[in-house]
């Protein structure tokens, strides 16, 4: 039975040419920046952030500082290129941490050839949350990655490291995927754009170019792939579909990385299956920890809820939580896990921008690739994914990893043997101030799309109930 529907758990299914995996900013950033120069006619970035300050010249000569000056110098150098940047505009609870009038920076310093537009989602508390490049019609890329600031990192995950050092303030060191695709699935991405009111794109050159990419990267050639997304504005809920589809169809093992989980749907599923005797192993690879207060009072609650319930129905011991643990790492110094795939059979992957929330399966616009194996190829693809990320946590190398053993045996055979490792994760706590802190909770992971008209309009009305009801009561004092 196929895991992947069309107009059920997918929107489409297509050839693709040539898909590559990329591990971590160092390989996307790397593939990006030699791909882009090479565009003719279009560059189409979708993003949740995009900073132009990106300070990436510190690392090499190759790369940028300023993103609205390198996409402008771009620009000149090929008058027929275009490059448009579409990018979430966040409310007043994200706003402080992004640029400063961007827009209008964009709009005055970038050239002609270069537009820039923001936009806030419908939906109370909604996001754009979708990183997807297109280059032309040569190349795609779609994952967890966007290009912007405190973003690059290098499979060594080191704290502290000297471009981190010089950078405007300390950040984490990050873990992250993407894909590079190209061929049929890339034009069927651009008629999912097409349909969209915010950037039509038709009517366009979209050139047939060959991108060569002086980088090394697992990959396969001539395979089918399929793209599932979440977008309320079009009552798309493919990915929650795709996930729980994938979990009831697993045999031996589902392995999952994701930056949250707290969507007790998908929970539920994976604790059916840990019920049964004979069902997968559980692999779920989670971050340590967060940093900002809201964040850790609601994503840490949530993740409590999670485990509780996963580790209640492991009745026959194939459940694995763990965090990747690195050198030198402190409560408020770790690996920031912010991989969004799933890995099921070794026949079966899912990756893309959808965090495992209620928001990015409600709320969020989100997308993801998923490759369900036809063929051998398809097989040892996926495999080799999932000894790249298993190996880079436990710091061992590829040819380490054992085809004989499961899973989690692997893990629990490697587990603490090097600084670089797989810790099991622990029921977080939340200090007394972040637990005040967990009445935003329904608001940060909504569960559903309301629309911003609707959703204030209750709000006011409650307010006015309220308001009525004290003076009702006044009164009668």
């Amino acid at each position: 039975m196929n895991i992947c529907t069309e107009k059920e758990n997918v929107w489409c299914i297509e050839r693709i040419a040539h898909l590559g995996f990329l591990q971590d900013a160092d390989q996307y950033y790397q593939a990006f920046f030699e791909a882009l120069p090479q565009a003719r006619k279009n560059v189409f970035i979708s993003a949740w952030e995009l900073e132009s300050k990106v300070n990436l010249a510190k690392i090499s000569s190759d790369l940028p500082s300023d993103l609205r000056r390198y996409f402008s110098f771009l620009a000149r150098d090929n008058r027929n290129l275009h490059i448009k940047i579409f990018c979430w505009k966040p409310g007043l609870y994200l706003k402080f941490s992004r640029e400063r009038l961007a827009e209008y920076k964009w709009r005055k310093v970038s050239d002609e050839g270069v537009v820039y537009k923001s936009e806030r989602s419908p939906y109370a508390f909604g996001s754009f949350h979708e990183k997807l490049v297109l280059v032309d019609n040569a190349c795609g890329f779609l994952g967890g990655m966007d290009v912007s600031t405190n973003r690059w990192d290098t499979s060594s995950h080191e704290i502290g490291t000297d471009f981190k050092k010089k950078t405007e303030g300390f950040y984490l060191p990050v873990h992250d995927v993407q894909f590079i695709f190209t061929g049929p699935l890339l034009r069927r991405t651009r008629q999912m754009l097409d349909q969209r009111g915010s950037w039509n794109t038709k009517k366009k050159e979209y050139p047939q170019t060959k991108i060569r990419l002086n980088l090394s990267y697992p990959h396969l050639n001539n395979t089918f792939g399929s793209l599932s997304r979440t977008d309320p504005e079009v009552g798309a809920y493919e990915i929650e579909k795709l996930y729980i589809q994938a979990i009831r169809l697993a045999k031996k093992y589902i392995y999952i990385e994701n930056q949250y989980f707290t969507c007790m749907p998908i929970a539920d599923e994976l604790a059916k299956r840990l019920q049964e005797e004979n069902g997968p192993e559980v692999v779920i690879i989670l971050p340590y920890n967060y940093l900002g207060g809201f964040e850790r009072a609601v994503y840490i609650n949530g993740r409590n809820k999670i485990q509780k319930a996963l580790q209640e129905a492991d009745k026959f011991k194939r459940l694995g939580i763990f965090y990747p643990a690195i050198p030198n790492e402190q409560n408020k110094q770790f690996l920031k896990v912010h991989s969004k795939v799933m890995i099921v059979d070794g026949r079966f992957i899912t990756l893309g921008s959808a965090n495992l929330n209620y928001r990015s399966m409600r709320l969020d616009r989100e997308i993801n690739l998923n490759i369900e194996a036809r063929r051998v190829k398809e097989r040892t693809f996926i495999r080799r994914i999932l000894s790249a990320l298993v190996c880079e946590h436990l710091g061992i190398q590829e040819t380490e990893f054992m085809p004989n053993r499961t899973l989690l045996e692997n893990i629990q055979f490697f587990q603490n043997l090097y600084p670089r490792t797989l810790k099991n994760l622990e029921q977080g706590s939340l200090s007394f101030n972040e637990r005040l802190m967990l009445f935003v909770g329904p608001f940060v992971d909504m569960k559903k799309a309301i629309p911003k008209a609707i959703f204030w309009s209750i709000v006011t009305l409650v307010m006015l109930l309220l308001i009525v009801s004290m003076k009702m009561t006044y009164e009668i004092i």
